[in-house]
């Protein structure tokens, strides 16, 4: 009983990245990779289709949403086009569902269970629209990036707190130095966004091997 306590103290940490952007590829996977770190990436099949830009963040092509998937990361749906699910009705958000989930297996050959829903609204009747469709929502996270992270030290202060809590949060990125809320160059030691973000992983991955946090 006394170990079963330990490890439900454990936080448990899950890294998901929105929206399907270039830039998951080219910068986040391999520094996942290089730290043999996995994350869930959330991709808008519309966007990837039409080669969106996202405020200035471009979204991945089709070969780099598969090369995310062949290196064993975990691929989301955020929904076809992005709309507002609570805005519809559940019929209609269903299609919207259900029509990510085919583009994502047409493409790359896997029906996503992890839902990332667009701007993270909800509600209990789109939750059990959810449930009925056999996916998991992604009901709450935290900001990893823009003015959330101003520093390594920051995120390292606010990591302690939920190491202390325990349970489970899933970080949520956009771009890592492009968009809205991208990392930003650190105004006390000159650190660029991306080492910034660099080093928050290498710290995310030390508290692993601490045994502080597990990542998922």
């Amino acid at each position: 009983m006394k170990s079963i306590l330990l490890l439900a103290s454990v936080l448990q940490l899950t890294l998901s990245f929105d929206d399907g952007l270039a830039e998951h590829a080219t910068v986040v996977m391999p520094l996942l990779d290089s730290l043999e770190m996995k994350g869930t990436f959330y991709l808008i099949p519309r966007n990837i289709d039409r080669r969106k830009e996202i405020r200035g963040a471009a979204a991945c092509t089709w070969e780099q949403a598969a090369l995310l998937y062949r290196h064993g990361h975990t691929i989301g749906n955020h929904t076809f086009s992005h709309r507002d699910l609570t805005k519809m009705s559940l019929a209609e958000a269903a299609q919207e569902i259900r029509k990510g989930d085919s583009a994502v297996f047409a493409r790359l050959g896997v029906h996503p269970t992890a839902l990332a829903l667009p701007y993270n609204h909800k509600s209990d009747s789109l939750l059990a629209l959810c449930d009925s469709l056999g996916l998991s929502p992604r009901l709450k996270q935290f900001s990893f990036g823009g003015k959330n992270v101003p520093s390594v030290q920051a995120f390292r202060t606010w990591l302690d707190k939920q190491v202390s809590r325990g349970g489970d949060i899933t970080t949520m990125t956009h771009g890592i130095t492009i968009g809205y809320d991208a990392f930003r160059t650190d105004t006390l030691t000159q650190q660029s966004p991306l080492d910034i973000f660099r080093d928050c992983l290498i710290l995310i991955k030390q508290y692993e091997k601490e045994g502080k946090l597990v990542l998922k």
